[in-house]
């Protein structure tokens, strides 16, 4: 008898509790996919919002970019571009692409991205980013034109909502900065795209640090790849999750590493560990399955108040 995943169970809890708080405004992201995700029961959305996307539940999504496509009727690139405006067309659902934005940043640091952006729809000049990670420019592009389209649909949002949002805005395990001396950087990157997002922020951020890696996920070898240049030293752990990898299956993603490899199973033990080995100017960095990112935070939170 079929059962209800985590997937179904999570968005029913959440309609609930929405409805008892009579919200105003409800933003939904998909869980897997899109077309039978349990999010896809709203029948007249204001708005469906289109990010990139990349290789994973090839399970449930197929194995191929135009067949995940097909399925989230929703990516921003040119190999299924095509596919996403027919689909619009075919459902009569205006189509927004956003690449013809000109970016010009002022400057990029831990303490956020100053930028001005402009196309043929809005033009903005020294907007304040809070979230790290160069990943976040482009996701901010597609919020600034959500905004527009909500406003010409009657959902008044100022400017300096718009500006106060950005400003303020919080993404809890996506290149959170959780600590200083060392640096302590949480990320949830669990595929081979965010990965490659997350090394390239490493490189904008922080060039020529030293870096310890705490990792812990399902098949790794693809995305170890990626991040590993960046590591002096490497820790293995296991995330809280029924999918993870033991650490001696995971050590083989990283066999082709030259430096230090070291294998601690739980999740708090292996944070200790990474304290005793990084210098007070190196960085912690975390990241892999988004199980092993909430423990981690909430390990951290209860360490900094006991």
């Amino acid at each position: 008898k079929p059962v209800p995943t985590l997937f179904e169970i999570t968005p029913g809890a959440a309609f609930h509790y929405f409805y008892e708080k009579q919200v105003d405004v409800l933003i939904l992201e998909v869980g897997r996919g899109g077309r039978f995700d349990a999010t896809n029961v709203v029948p007249h959305p204001l708005l469906s919002l289109i990010m990139s996307i990349s290789i994973d539940h090839t399970d449930f999504l197929g194995d191929t970019i135009e067949k995940i496509a097909m399925e989230k009727s929703g990516i921003i690139k040119e190999l299924v571009y095509n596919i996403i405006k027919d689909a619009a067309a075919r459902m009569d659902a205006p189509f927004y692409c956003l690449n013809d934005a000109k970016i010009r940043v002022a400057s990029q640091t831990l303490e956020g991205t100053v930028f001005s952006v402009k196309n043929k729809c809005f033009s903005l000049e020294n907007l304040e980013l809070s979230l790290l990670g160069t990943y976040q420019l482009e996701n901010c592009l597609a919020v600034l034109e959500a905004c527009l389209v909500l406003n010409k649909n009657g959902l008044s949002i100022p400017e300096g909502a718009i500006r106060n949002g950005l400003k303020n805005a919080r993404w809890a395990g996506r290149m959170e900065l959780c600590g200083r001396a060392p640096l302590v950087i949480l990320d949830g990157a669990h595929n081979a795209d965010g990965i490659r997002q997350l090394a390239n922020s490493l490189s904008v951020y922080f060039k020529e640090k030293r870096v310890t890696l705490i990792l812990g996920d399902k098949e790794y070898r693809r995305m170890a790849e990626q991040i590993l240049p960046f590591a002096e030293t490497v820790i293995l752990t296991e995330p809280h999750s029924e999918r993870r990898l033991d650490v001696f299956s995971l050590a083989r993603s990283v066999s082709d590493f030259s430096g230090t490899v070291e294998m601690e199973k739980e999740i708090e033990a292996a944070y200790e560990r990474a304290r005793t080995l990084t210098p007070q100017d190196g960085i912690i960095l975390c990241c892999g399955s988004l199980y092993m990112i909430g423990a981690m935070r909430t390990y951290l939170k209860h360490r900094k108040n006991s």
